[in-house]
């Protein structure tokens, strides 16, 4: 008899962690083969990733791993838009506004935030100071520009949230299940906070950002020091190491690095630019390279699943006659999020209340802060095993077990919640 396991969860994030952990404790492989005609279809039928020619791997962040690359766009278009237009005002001219295509990727994709405002105004011929790095927009000058930038990109960011390209994390997880050391590049300060929205901040073995490149005083693209550093990171050589880049100065950069293999991202169309800039082979999708001879299996985006408690017969169906697991999130999932745990329960027709009418023979674990017969009296069901208390302890009707070195840290626990009932305000989101 088989097993299913579901995780449902409200959080993207924790169903994307979840998935690469049941991934990571897999036995065996499970790439496909590179069919005849399936070759037919691919950008580049003879490359492929080998550990024999390759020890390591730089992709870069912005349009390669997420598709923050729009948000930039749009962010710079706002800034400079605004500018411009004020500027065409005040001395009379005519405005015309930012390509955020083709000069977004001209003068300013790839490129440090401060580099990519100068290397755009000095194509219109304006000439700013630097100014100092406290600047706002109203000093009118490089960093001051720069700086409105980034706060309107953090904006943009924080309504729609990051979003992870499909076939750069199927590559990339073959790619390190294999054994290859990563890293991964940007030229933004956001990178770790990106990183660790979607989830993916420890995958890499290093992660070489705006932040410590302005530390250790590396060049941004086109020159190829932010690669090297990264190589560096990973004891890895610049000859040994494939670089995945969606930008035309960070393609220029790698190539002029010498890295082993520079591969182009072909994200908007532009296959021709990129190979122009010097990249080796150019993908669209890069679920198309091969490694050893075979595609890594494509993961389905977790944005596209459709929500598992509005599916419950489907779901049944595809079991059949095999035993059910179910892990169960609380917060979100079975209740909505209230800062009152006493006030957290099944709103009429709440879709939740689907899992009273599952069979009696599954498993239904459950795993939250709340005790365990605070959830059994809640969900009344008998055949509940909880994993509560965050992972301290495993509770059923007839196992109990405790996780002994979890007790330690029960004393700062308790602590934190006099803490929280006392001043909830400096912890937004944060409960007892």
């Amino acid at each position: 008899m088989g097993v299913i396991v579901y995780c449902i969860t409200g959080k993207k994030k924790h169903m994307l962690s979840v998935f690469r952990k049941i991934q990571y404790y897999r036995n065996h492989t499970q790439l496909r083969p590179v069919s005849g005609e399936r070759k037919k279809q691919m950008n580049q039928t003879d490359f492929g990733l080998s550990k024999e020619t390759c020890d390591g791997v730089i992709f870069d962040l912005d349009g390669v791993i997420t598709q923050t690359a729009k948000v930039h766009a749009t962010a710079w278009k706002t800034l400079f838009d605004t500018y411009l237009k004020t500027r065409a005002a005040r001395e009379n001219q005519a405005y015309i506004p930012f390509d955020a295509d083709k000069e977004y990727r001209t003068y300013v994709d790839g490129k440090p935030r401060y580099d990519g405002v100068e290397s755009f105004l000095k194509s219109r011929g304006i000439d700013l100071p630097l100014g100092n790095p406290s600047d706002d927009l109203s000093n009118e000058t490089i960093y001051g520009l720069g700086n409105k930038k980034n706060e309107i990109f953090n904006t943009y960011l924080q309504k729609q949230g990051p979003e992870v390209y499909e076939d750069t994390l199927s590559l990339m997880y073959e790619i390190k299940r294999q054994g290859w050391k990563i890293a991964v590049i940007s030229a933004s300060k956001n990178c770790i906070p990106v990183l660790e929205a979607v989830g993916i901040a420890d995958w890499f073995d290093t992660v070489v950002d705006g932040v410590l490149s302005q530390k250790l005083g590396i060049k941004g693209k086109p020159d190829p020091d932010i690669f090297f550093e990264a190589a560096r990171r990973m004891e890895v050589t610049a000859n040994r190491t494939a670089v995945f880049e969606d930008a035309t100065s960070g393609v220029s950069a790698a190539k002029k690095g010498g890295f082993f293999q520079v591969i182009g991202v072909n994200r908007a169309d532009n296959e021709s630019i990129l190979k122009k800039a010097g990249a080796d082979v150019v993908f669209s999708d890069l679920c198309d390279i091969r490694i050893n001879d075979r595609l890594p299996v494509r993961k389905k985006e977790m944005a596209s699943l459709p929500p598992a408690l509005d599916h419950v017969q489907q779901i049944l169906q595809r079991a059949k006659d095999r035993k059910i697991a179910l892990f169960l999130d609380y917060d979100g999932t079975l209740t909505p999020i209230v800062n009152d745990p006493e006030k957290a329960f099944f709103e009429p027709g709440h879709p939740a209340e689907r899992w009273k009418k599952w069979p009696k023979n599954g498993w239904w674990p459950s795993s939250a802060a709340e005790t365990f017969t605070t959830i059994q009296n809640f969900c009344k069901l008998d055949n509940i095993y909880y994993a509560g208390s965050h992972g301290f302890d495993i509770s059923a009707r007839q196992i109990c077990s405790e996780m002994q070195k979890g007790k330690e840290f029960l004393p700062v626990l308790d602590k934190a919640r006099v803490s929280w009932n006392k001043n909830p305000d400096p912890y937004p989101g944060c409960g007892p």
